[in-house]
C-alpha cells in the first residue's frame, strides 16, 4: 500500500527524490503521468512526475489538483510536493494545488538542499554562498529565477496563501498561524532537527522541498526499510548531454581535457529526428558505435565561440518550447538508436528534458531508481529489449567541475 505520494515536475527530479527511498529498500515506483497511473499494489512511496515544470500556471495547478484528489480518494496518508532545487517552473501554484485538494491543512516546506549548497536564511534563496538570482540559475536562457526571496517567488508563479518565515531558533510547529510554514535551513543538522521536530510535534501530513529534505521522511514518516536492489553496470560511461547549463558544460570540457572522446552535434544533429533515418545520420551512428567499450561524450552544445545553433534556429523560425521539444526529441532518439546498433555501457543522460526523451523514444514510463552516487546523481535501471539498461541521471545544474571523473570512479569500483 503506498504510504506516501511524491509530486515533481520534472523527471530527474523524480529520481533524485525517489532514490531517497528505494536506497534504503523502501519499494518506490516513479513514472511518467499527468493522470494517476497503474502501480504495483505493494509499492509504499509511489513518484508522480507530471511534467509541469514548462506549462502555464493553470495547466499545473489543475494536473497536481487532480492527482491530489485522486491520492485523497485512495486514503494515502502522505504527500510531498518537491520543488525544484532552485525554484524554478510553477513551485506556487503547485503548492497551492495540494493544500487546496487537501483542503487547506498546514504545509511545512524546506526547499534548502545542503548537500548541494542551496540554503535558505532569513527567506532567501543562496545558492554556492550566492543569491540564486546571481547564480547561474538566474542567468538561464528558457527559465531564469527573477527573486531571490522564497516568498516573492511563491506569490509570482501561483500561492495567494498566508506564509509564515521560520527560523533555525523557531520549532513550535502546531503553535503557528499560518497556511504555510517556510523554514530557513542551512546545514544538515538543521534538516534533521525539524525532521525531528515535525515527528514529534506535528500533525500535518502534506509537505514540500527538494530532494535536501526528502532525505529525512523515511525516518520523519517511520517508513519500513528493508533489502536494497543488486545491480551490475558496466564499466564505460557513454554522456548524453542535452543540458546547456555552465555547470554541465565546464564537467565535460573537463573531462575531455583529461583525454575523454568528445563530440559536439552539429543544429541539424540535435534538431531533426530525421536527420538519424538518413544515409549520412546511419553513418554517423556507425562511427559512433565503434568507440563501444571507450568512455565517450555526446555534446548537445555547439563548440566554445560558436552559434550555429542560435543562426539555425532562427532560420527555421523555431521558438524557444519548439527547439526545446526537438533536442529532447532528437537526442533521446539518437540515443535509442545507438543503442539499437550495438553500443554499450552506463548511460549518463543529463537534463530532465533529454532523459525524457529518451523514454519516449523506447517506450517506456517509468525507471527504479537504486542507488544515489553522489547527491543530485542517481543510478537507476530500465527493462529494454528484454534486459537491464542502467541510466545515470543528473540535472544539469548539479555537481562539482570533476563530477564525471567521480562517476567513472564509481563504475570501476563496482
Amino acid at each position: 500500500m503506498v504510504e506516501l505520494l511524491i509530486l515533481t515536475d520534472d523527471f530527474t527530479g523524480a529520481l533524485d527524490t525517489g532514490v531517497q527511498f528505494s536506497e534504503k529498500g523502501i519499494l518506490t515506483q516513479v513514472v511518467v503521468s499527468k493522470e494517476w497511473p497503474d502501480i504495483n499494489t505493494e509499492c509504499e512511496v509511489l513518484v508522480i512526475d507530471a511534467e509541469t515544470r514548462h506549462v502555464s500556471q493553470e495547466s499545473a495547478y489543475k494536473t497536481v489538483y487532480e492527482i491530489c484528489e485522486e491520492a485523497l480518494k485512495q486514503k494515502i496518508p502522505y504527500v510531498y510536493k518537491k520543488t525544484d532545487s532552485a525554484l524554478r517552473g510553477n513551485a506556487g501554484c503547485e503548492i497551492q494545488a495540494v493544500q487546496d485538494a487537501y483542503m487547506g491543512r498546514k504545509m511545512l516546506f524546506l526547499p534548502a538542499f545542503p548537500k548541494m549548497n542551496r540554503i535558505v536564511k532569513e527567506g532567501i534563496l543562496y545558492i554556492d554562498q550566492i543569491p540564486v538570482t546571481k547564480s547561474v540559475f538566474g542567468q538561464d536562457p528558457f527559465e531564469p529565477v527573477q527573486y531571490d526571496d522564497i516568498e516573492e517567488i511563491l506569490k509570482n508563479t501561483g500561492y495567494h496563501d498566508k506564509i509564515l518565515k521560520i527560523s533555525k531558533k523557531q520549532y513550535l510547529l502546531e503553535q503557528e498561524k499560518a497556511d504555510l510554514l517556510l523554514f530557513d535551513t542551512e546545514n544538515e543538522n538543521e534538516l534533521h532537527l525539524i525532521a525531528k521536530e515535525i515527528k514529534e510535534k506535528s500533525e500535518t501530513s502534506v509537505f514540500a522541498g527538494c530532494a535536501g529534505f526528502a532525505a529525512q521522511l523515511p525516518e520523519m514518516l517511520s517508513l519500513k526499510t528493508g533489502k536494497t536492489r543488486k545491480y551490475k553496470t558496466k564499466s564505460n560511461l557513454i554522456i548524453v548531454c542535452g543540458s546547456v547549463n555552465p555547470i554541465t558544460r565546464s564537467q565535460l570540457s573537463y573531462a575531455e581535457k583529461r583525454g575523454m572522446k568528445k563530440i559536439n552535434l552539429k543544429p541539424e544533429e540535435k534538431l531533426e529526428k530525421s536527420y538519424w533515418d538518413s544515409e549520412e545520420g546511419k553513418e554517423k551512428i556507425e562511427q559512433i558505435v565503434k568507440n563501444k567499450g571507450d568512455h565517450f561524450i555526446i555534446d548537445g552544445n555547439d563548440k566554445e565561440g560558436s552559434n550555429d545553433t542560435i543562426m539555425y534556429v532562427r532560420a527555421k523560425k523555431y521558438d524557444t518550447q519548439e527547439m526545446r521539444e526537438r533536442v529532447s526529441q532528437t537526442m533521446g532518439y539518437l540515443t535509442k538508436s545507438l543503442i539499437d546498433d550495438g553500443m554499450d555501457g552506463t548511460f549518463l543522460i543529463t537534463g530532465g528534458d533529454t532523459l525524457l526523451g529518451f523514454m519516449d523514444a523506447i517506450g517506456c514510463k517509468g525507471l527504479e531508481p537504486i542507488k544515489e552516487i553522489c547527491p543530485g546523481c542517481v543510478l537507476a535501471s530500465l527493462k529494454y529489449k528484454n534486459r537491464d539498461f542502467y541510466i545515470i541521471t543528473k540535472s544539469g545544474g548539479f555537481g562539482q567541475e570533476k563530477l564525471i571523473e567521480e562517476l567513472i570512479n564509481f563504475l570501476k569500483e563496482e
